[in-house]
């Protein structure tokens, strides 16, 4: 069965001529996505005006180009994640043969916090018994909950905490 899905998966065999643009870790910070943009040989900014916050973007004839990962986290001085996986994904869909999108582990940890936050997960208050990771010191953990209600109060503050600051402690 794994041979058959193999063989299923679509495959893109690469002109051997063709350049490569590589980014990753953009971390949702537009204003470093639009100047890597700016920068590249690759990449031209064709419209800023896209109905959804995402940028039409072109990609040269003969290059190839490969996000490695790290689209969204806490962003740059206007945020931006939702701009720079929108602009990403238009780019997918105007060259589905010479672009490749990598998910990185923000990307997947936003992905999978819809899910985990379903009434069946809030159920039974189980988001406020369970224990905190355990890379985090005994004496330090909290619950999920009480992590993200400390994120809502920093948000109300001013703090800017939205999910997207680092902790440390690992």
């Amino acid at each position: 069965a794994e041979a058959a899905a193999a063989q299923a998966a679509p495959t893109t065999v690469l002109d051997p001529g063709c350049r490569l643009s590589y980014l990753t870790d953009v971390e949702g910070n537009f204003e470093y996505f639009l100047a890597f943009v700016e920068l590249s040989e690759a990449l031209s900014l064709m419209s800023t005006d896209g109905a959804d916050g995402a940028v039409d973007l072109e990609l040269a004839e003969g290059w190839v180009f490969v996000f490695g990962g790290g689209a969204v986290d806490k962003g740059g001085a206007v945020g931006g994640s939702i701009r720079v996986a929108r602009s990403l994904v238009a780019l997918k869909h105007k060259y589905p043969q010479r672009v490749c999108l990598l998910v990185g582990n923000r990307d997947i940890t936003k992905m999978r916090i819809s899910s985990e936050l379903t009434a069946a997960q809030l159920a039974d208050e189980r988001l406020d018994r369970a224990v905190g990771p355990d890379w985090v010191p005994e004496g330090r953990r909290v619950s999920p909950l009480a992590f993200l209600k400390a994120l809502c109060a920093a948000d109300e503050l001013g703090g800017g905490g939205g999910g997207g600051g680092r902790r440390t402690g690992r």
